[in-house]
């Protein structure tokens, strides 16, 4: 697997429910433009439970914003705060 080194980063999904929405419509991919992938419900609690919006099998996990970030999300946290979690709500899976 080849690395690109501060390739850049896709924030694209990064989104209330009605927006997701909006993008599974507007998407090249529509596959996904049914109404089991459209549910609010469903996308909401698969945003809380850290599961990916398109494919169950795949989940999210939280992050903490530190230097490998894009410089402007880290100095303007505050305009973002709606799509961040603050550090002491995450939840961690230790093994």
């Amino acid at each position: 697997m080849q690395i690109i080194k501060n390739g850049g980063w896709y924030f694209s999904w990064m989104s209330g429910v009605n927006k997701i929405i909006q993008k599974i419509e507007s998407y090249a991919h529509q596959e996904y433009n049914k109404p089991e992938f459209k549910d609010p419900k469903k996308i909401k609690d698969k945003i809380e439970s850290g599961v990916d919006v398109l494919n169950p099998e795949v989940y999210c996990e939280a992050q903490i914003i530190d230097h490998q970030f894009p410089k402007y999300l880290i100095e303007n946290q505050d305009h973002f705060k709606q799509w961040l979690i603050p550090i002491k709500q995450i939840k961690y899976n230790v093994s």
